[in-house]
């Protein structure tokens, strides 16, 4: 049954030759066709050419436990345990050497999923003399076959499987699984020198022949003649060697007498060793896509010849945007020249060096945010001349890989992209990412992803350099397409190039080529077009005359107008009214208004460094308060000069009830103190508060104080990037008591925690403007009783009246109650008549702005930046897009793939409707940096609506809560209103704020030993 399907197979396979080639071939495929059958009994056959040895000299067995198998696929193993033993492959064994094993997932040709069955030789590796063995030389191969016309390329199957393991070897190769010990009878993947011991059994199979009657490359047999005759000879030479040797042949990867074979990489034919013809004329006489398929069509026709193609994946990056799912196409001028751009670079004469396998290949990797990318290169004449080229783009899941992975991700590629010159050969990786230096030899990985990736690298012999980033541009600017908007520093004026296109010549050109303008010169040349005028040169006018005529701009160069006399270092970037008055001075063309409308307001160097005029949104409100410590704010305020307590900063905090306030003076604002002077000096006397409000320092944000507000349940708030509105109560608080403070400081100022309290108390006794009350009446239902008062002036107290008992304490209650409930009321319409008053006043003049999801925008650039001149700087960033409204006073923005943060309607400025979005670079997003210390914002908290509008509140009622959008890390997306690029980061503080982390360890411990009553 499997001689028919066999033979069958083959005479397919010469198909192609003539009816008397296939008379004279079929007999010598018919003798040898045991060559393409196995055994009956299933044991794979084994040669006696070879075996494979493995030289550990004096070193100990190496002895790792076992990887941990998931249960779903334990089937598995003891499946493909069960086909190698039964192949002869493997035998249970008690080796003292044990090597882990996993099993890497991989794609069968059907689709269906397959494992490939991997053992983690690296330990044995590590102590394995190499042996020396040279692999033949691709170049020298292919420079062999001039003249032939016959090519055969023969695959011995299961190559490795059919050569022996050294009898005192074989435990060395001892493997572990949750199913026993065994160890290998043949040579297996992963070992060290195998591919040479394969080479070495090869060339003994193939003495006398070898570069002769046949080429050898590994398991690739070439072989090559010019006449029919010379090939059946070369056949029935190699066959008889490949019997004798007790191999077997995969007859799914042999071709018969070709004209034309791929050779290790190469299209090799009677005419020598060159890319497809037919593939580079079809790229050539590619016409422009109409459709997302005829996209797809070119981006697979050019994609085949990648490798010959520097930033193939940059350049070709507008036309894949296009191919993906939900994608709208629209063909623009990007897409445009990246089709026009791939054409060139494919069909011009190839720039890249011959390999010359004698000597040692450099292998350059990088990866960006969306690509990575691989250049095989090698020293030339003291010279790095490249050799192929590899880059791609990431997928959605890749993009969400850390650095270190993206960057390993790229040397996996790499490697395989190349495998054919770096298999069997030490080479050299120089990556700018120094993690990889270590992270091969790594004993374990956690990730299981990084283990695959290692154990697939495990094959090759190299050694990794690290190179600075500035340093390696060549692989660097093929993972990195720079974006097209300008950056602060890389700003430089544009080369007046575009002037050379408004030449006459250009000119005359252009009119000839535009079909409106050749109807209008045929109508002025017949006299029947009044209003137009040509030149002596050709040269078609709008105008009665020539001297007072403007020239007629034909389509194609539109542009070259509008840059030239916008984008020109001598036109200024001015704006809409100015730009049209200076183009209409001299030049015409149909609704040249609104193109250069259209093109003013899509400048994107325009977009950011001009301020603008944006209208403000009115003021948001916060919910309502009912009773002291429903809600409080806290914030930082400082650095004050030190005092002798060693004290620099104020803790403050602020009742949005009562406004009863408090003023802890610290030496440090790290997250330890700072929980500490919470709890110690005001929680311990006032209570807690419901809800605690701040701004998102990184102590406010640290894990440390989120554990303590969970402890002491108190629901913490935290404010939107610059919204100082959000922490109104508390801004003005500083304000008030750093001015008191000023009256009576010394003059260095060097004393001010010695009047921190007199100033707090002259503050709780005031009566509030807005409540009509004092902060201390509203805590204590009394008024303070301060040191000017005397006797006669203590009306204060409740009930003065003596009494017996507890009549006399519940007549006081009675009284203080009846009190409160009133001041509480007075205190309630107090606050709700001046928010009311503060929001008429500040919404004079405002408006609200509407932005529909999918509208482009530039987001004001917040942060003061250290270098540069300040009126220079950017003063917007993006376009970015909006992903949903949130409010009318909030909005969700995308400023990367797979980052979004909340942004106020403030900050935010309307972009035209053909933008793009920008490419995003760590550098685009800064993070804001508050005027309260040098702290940064990190933290995913809750946020609120504040006086500009924040999304969410959640205490005494709310606007409407914004809803959560899952991600695939199983995040709320809309609790992420901050600009850095990680989700709570660690922000290492400054030299003299630097956190002690025994302190920090003492804190926690202290707060979580606090009985839970009283936490």
């Amino acid at each position: 049954m499997e001689l028919t399907k066999k033979r069958t197979q083959l005479r397919k396979k010469l198909e192609h030759l003539s009816t008397e080639e296939q008379r004279v071939l079929l007999p010598v495929i018919e003798e040898y066709l045991d060559l393409f059958c196995n055994e009956e009994t299933g044991i794979l056959p084994c040669t006696k050419n070879g075996c494979h040895e493995i030289r550990t000299g004096d070193a100990l067995p190496i002895k790792k436990n076992p990887y941990r198998v998931p249960y779903a696929l334990r089937g598995e193993v003891k499946r493909q345990l069960d086909e190698m033993l039964a192949k002869g492959v493997i035998t249970p064994c008690a080796s003292p050497w044990a090597a882990p094993v996993i099993l890497v997932p991989k794609k069968s040709p059907d689709g269906t999923p397959n494992y490939r069955f991997c053992t983690d030789f690296r330990g044995l590796n590590s102590v394995t003399v190499t042996p020396v063995y040279p692999i033949p030389d691709i170049k020298s191969n292919l420079s062999l076959m001039a003249g032939s016309k016959y090519f055969t390329l023969l695959d011995i199957e299961n190559a490795y499987w059919n050569i022996p393991i050294k009898e005192e070897d074989k435990d060395k190769t001892g493997f572990v699984t949750p199913f026993g010990s065994f160890r290998y009878e043949r040579m297996a993947f992963g070992l060290s020198g195998a591919p040479s011991t394969f080479q070495r059994v090869m060339d003994a199979m193939l003495v006398g022949l070898r570069d002769v009657e046949v080429l050898v490359y590994l398991d690739d047999l070439l072989l090559f003649s010019e006449t029919i005759e010379d090939h059946l000879r070369r056949m029935r030479l190699v066959f008889d060697r490949v019997r004798e040797a007790n191999f077997k042949l995969n007859v799914d990867k042999c071709t018969f007498a070709v004209p034309e074979v791929v050779y290790l990489g190469h299209v090799v034919s009677k005419n020598g060793v060159a890319p497809d013809p037919s593939k580079i004329t079809a790229i050539k006489d590619f016409p422009q896509p109409r459709t997302v398929r005829d996209v797809r069509a070119f981006l697979g026709l050019s994609g085949y010849y990648r490798f010959f193609i520097r930033n193939y994946a940059a350049i070709s990056r507008p036309l894949t945007q296009l191919t993906k799912k939900d994608e709208k196409f629209v063909w623009t001028k990007q897409q445009q020249e990246a089709f026009d751009n791939l054409k060139a670079a494919l069909t011009s004469d190839s720039v890249l060096a011959h390999p010359r396998f004698d000597q040692p290949f450099i292998l350059s990797t990088d990866a960006s945010d969306y690509a990575i990318s691989a250049i095989l290169s090698q020293l030339h004449n003291g010279k790095e001349r490249p050799i192929s080229f590899a880059s791609r783009m990431l997928n959605a899941a890749e993009r969400n890989y850390s650095t270190t992975q993206k960057e390993l991700l790229a040397v996996v590629f790499g490697t395989q992209t190349h495998r054919c010159f770096l298999y069997g050969r030490k080479f050299k990786i120089v990556t700018d990412h120094a993690a990889l230096k270590w992270l091969i030899t790594v004993k374990n990985h956690q990730c299981a992803r990084l283990t695959r990736w290692v154990l697939k690298l495990s094959e090759y012999e190299f050694e990794i350099e690290h190179k600075a980033g500035k340093k390696h541009v060549n692989a660097d600017c093929l993972s990195r397409h720079i974006a097209s908007a300008t950056t602060e520093g890389d700003r430089k004026p544009r080369e007046d190039n575009v002037s050379n296109a408004l030449t006459r010549e250009t000119v005359f050109t252009a009119q000839q080529q535009d079909a409106h303008c050749m109807e209008i010169i045929t109508k002025v040349r017949a006299g029947i077009e009044p209003g137009h005028v040509l030149s002596e040169d050709g040269l078609l006018y709008v105008g009665p005359d020539l001297v007072h005529a403007k020239l007629f701009v034909p389509e194609q160069l539109k542009r070259s107008v509008l840059e030239l006399h916008h984008d020109n270092v001598f036109a200024g970037h001015k704006g809409i009214k100015r730009t049209r008055d200076l183009i209409k001075l001299n030049y015409f063309w149909p609704n040249m208004d609104r193109d250069i409308d259209d093109y003013v307001k899509q400048c994107d160097s325009c977009a950011k460094f001009k301020a603008g005029r944006q209208p403000t949104a009115p003021l948001g409100e916060l919910p309502e308060t009912t009773a002291p410590f429903e809600m409080a704010s806290i914030d930082i305020c400082g650095p004050y000069p030190e005092t002798r307590r060693g004290n620099r900063y104020l803790l403050t905090f602020i009742d949005h009830f009562s406004r009863y306030p408090e003023a802890i003076p610290i030496p440090r604002q790290d997250a330890p103190t700072v929980a500490r002077a919470l709890v110690t000096e005001i929680f311990s006397r006032l209570g807690c508060p419901q809800a605690l409000s701040s701004d998102k320092g990184s102590n406010f944000m640290s894990e440390l104080f989120q554990e303590m507000c969970k402890l002491l349940g108190i629901r913490r708030i935290n404010s939107t990037a610059f919204n100082p509105q959000m922490q109104g109560k508390v801004e003005k608080f500083h304000l008030g008591l750093n001015q008191t403070m000023s009256h009576y400081v010394n003059k260095y100022g060097r004393d001010w925690d010695d009047f921190v309290n007199y100033a707090l108390m002259a503050k709780r006794a005031i009566p509030h403007s807005v409540t009509r009350y004092s902060p201390f009446y509203l805590l204590h239902g009394q008024q303070m009783r301060l040191p000017t008062e005397d006797d006669l002036t203590t009306a204060r107290f409740v009930n003065k009246q003596a009494g017996d008992g507890q009549d006399s304490i519940q007549s006081h209650l009675d009284t203080l109650a009846e009190r409160l409930e009133e001041a509480y009321r007075v205190a309630k319409e107090n606050n709700r008549i001046g928010r009311e008053r503060q929001k008429k006043q500040y919404d004079k003049g405002t408006r609200i702005t509407i932005f529909q999801p999918g509208e482009m925008i530039y987001l004001r650039v917040m942060t003061k930046q250290k270098w540069g001149c300040p009126k220079f700087r950017l003063k917007w960033r993006g376009p970015y897009e909006v992903v949903r409204r949130l409010s009318d006073l909030n909005y969700l923005i995308r400023i990367a793939r797979n980052k979004e943060i909340v942004v106020n309607v403030n900050k935010m400025k309307r972009g035209h409707k053909n933008l793009e979005p920008s490419s995003f670079k760590p550098t685009d997003i800064p993070t804001p940096e508050l005027g309260n210390g040098n702290r940064q914002e990190v933290g995913d908290e809750e946020d609120v609506t504040s006086p500009t509008g924040d999304p969410y509140f959640a205490i005494g009622g709310s606007p409407t809560p914004v809803p959560p959008m899952e991600t695939t890390d199983g995040r709320d997306e809309t609790q992420d209103p901050t600009w850095e690029p990680a989700r709570r980061q660690e922000i290492q503080p400054t030299t003299n704020e630097s956190t002690n982390t025994m302190e920090e360890s003492r804190t926690r411990y202290w707060l979580r030993s606090r009985p839970a009553e009283n936490r």
